[in-house]
């Protein structure tokens, strides 16, 4: 499979489904986190850059989704009425009947998320994160709704999963699959195989129905029964995040692409500085939707460099950061942090703290600069020297992904 030219979505603040549809047919300068985003874009298409297959990838240019806009609308509003904590809310055992739902979105268990090589019904790269999924070139799945069924089977387990989907056809709205993949402690490869009711999909029948009071039906009852028969979609993960390379104390020119955060650092945070807000961590991108103190503001970034600083810190890692950032002026492009965070083995609450170089940040002088052959200068040497003073950015990790609950 051929990994030159993946390209991966990520939709801050969704919490998406990669369970494949049928295959026939204002102003906030020095306001910003050790990530970087495309000016303005909700939702971006982003490139990998680490990859264990040492493959490198294409960036292209942000695109809009306006599905994928009011879906992390949505799953904003639902963090704040749940004290900044995202929506849990689906299923909690399959028992085969439908359900009606609030309009919200759910997630996959933490271990599955990651990076894997489809190779059934066709060939293409997809990457699970803890809210977002997407088909590399294909398309971007969301999931509704997911429960867990009852099985003897001691190396795998199945869930019923309900998603939306952009690849689903005009007047259909949703499919329901079952969802094979090995149980955490099985010690086996994971793997990702889906179950089709093909009957139910050919026919071209939504697994989702909005109510008139905007909750959603989720059809379970269209997801397939035992024999599930030969599986539609094979997918095995193939990369894990690989740690940082240490900082030299020197601008770089890099490849116009994304770099990533450490997996252990991805998740949800709340802001208590410079402002009260939910941050979304992800592999490549962050979102802070709706900042009350900046008028409702949404905020998306993404990093584009990321290095190791040698620190004799034995409960904290240092690391400094370029990154991007819709909340910079015009004439700015980037800003170089200090990021601290706990140690992976640390066994410490997962906090995030940013120090800044407070005389560069208001020079408005870039730390990213794009060179004539469209590669990019990263700005290292305008990060923050020790002693790095008060910190500028304070957050705390509030969630974890939670495995659904097994009927017994």
């Amino acid at each position: 499979m051929n990994f030159n030219n993946l390209v991966v979505h990520i939709a801050i603040g969704t919490i998406a489904s990669l369970l494949i549809p049928g295959s026939s047919n204002g102003d906030v300068a020095g306001i910003t986190f050790a990530l970087a985003a495309d000016p303005v874009a909700q939702t971006n298409h982003l490139r990998v850059r680490q990859l264990k297959s040492s493959k490198s990838s294409k960036s292209s240019k942000s695109s809009k989704s306006l599905k994928s806009s009011k879906s992390t609308k949505k799953s904003s509003k639902s963090t704040k009425k749940s004290s900044k904590k995202p929506s849990k809310e689906y299923p909690a055992v399959c028992t085969g009947e439908d359900v009606i739902v609030p309009d919200e979105l759910a997630m996959f268990p933490e271990y599955l998320q990651g990076f894997y090589e489809v190779t059934s019904p066709f060939e293409v790269a997809m990457e699970i994160t803890s809210t977002t999924a997407f088909l590399a070139n294909i398309g971007e799945l969301q999931l509704r709704g997911l429960c867990s069924l009852p099985s003897d089977d001691e190396t795998y387990d199945y869930f019923e999963a309900v998603t939306d989907s952009t690849l689903l056809p005009p007047g259909t709205r949703g499919v329901c699959r079952v969802l094979r993949v090995p149980k955490i402690d099985s010690g086996e490869p994971i793997t990702w195989t889906e179950y089709w009711n093909d009957a139910v999909e050919g026919s071209g029948e939504s697994s989702i129905v909005e109510q008139g009071d905007g909750q959603l039906l989720l059809k379970f009852s269209n997801c397939p029964d035992l024999p599930y028969g030969d599986a539609l979609v094979e997918a095995t993960k193939i990369e894990e995040i690989l740690p940082p390379a240490v900082c030299t104390g020197e601008d770089v020119i890099v490849p116009d692409e994304l770099a990533m955060f450490p997996e252990y650092l991805q998740g949800l945070y709340e802001l208590t500085s410079p402002f009260e807000a939910v941050l979304e961590v992800t592999n490549t991108t962050a979102f802070v939707p709706n900042i009350v103190a900046l008028g409702g503001f949404d905020l998306e970034l993404q990093l584009r460099g990321l290095c190791s600083l040698p620190s004799d810190d034995e409960t904290y890692d240092y690391f400094e950061a370029v990154i991007e950032s819709n909340g910079l002026p015009p004439e700015s492009r980037g800003l170089c942090r200090v990021l601290r965070v706990p140690k992976v083995d640390s066994g410490v609450p997962i906090t995030w703290v940013e120090y800044i170089n407070g005389v560069v940040e208001a020079s408005g002088e870039s730390s990213i600069v794009e060179q004539g052959d469209g590669q990019l200068l990263l700005k290292f040497t305008n990060c923050p020297d020790l002693p790095y003073g008060d910190a500028f950015v304070e957050a705390t990790m509030i969630e974890e992904v939670l495995v659904p609950d097994i009927v017994v």
